[in-house]
């Protein structure tokens, strides 16, 4: 239940940051944020969040569109909601 509660809050705290450093466009803070997510996630086994981290990091680095990679971060909170309840039913079960 610890290990759950410090990754979800994590997750959240970088989705948070991602966010905010869309509104001041620094692309090399959102590539970072993207990186940690993808890590993070990914050595949980959370692959529909890492893959969309890892698209923000290589959209970021690439220099696209802001509004392109804010498009793909917001896809971030409702995998993240529905990952969380997939992982808590499951727990409960």
């Amino acid at each position: 239940d610890e290990m759950m509660g410090d990754l979800y809050k994590k997750t959240e705290e970088l989705i948070a940051a991602a966010e905010k450093c869309v509104e001041s466009g620094d692309m090399n803070e959102l590539a970072a944020r993207g990186h940690e997510i993808h890590g993070m996630t990914g050595n949980f086994g959370l692959t529909a969040l890492s893959q969309i981290a890892e698209t923000m990091r290589h959209q970021a680095r690439g220099g696209l569109p802001i509004e392109t990679i804010a498009a793909t971060i917001r896809q971030l909170r409702p995998v993240f909601a529905n990952t969380r309840e997939t992982i808590n039913n499951w727990i409960k079960e």
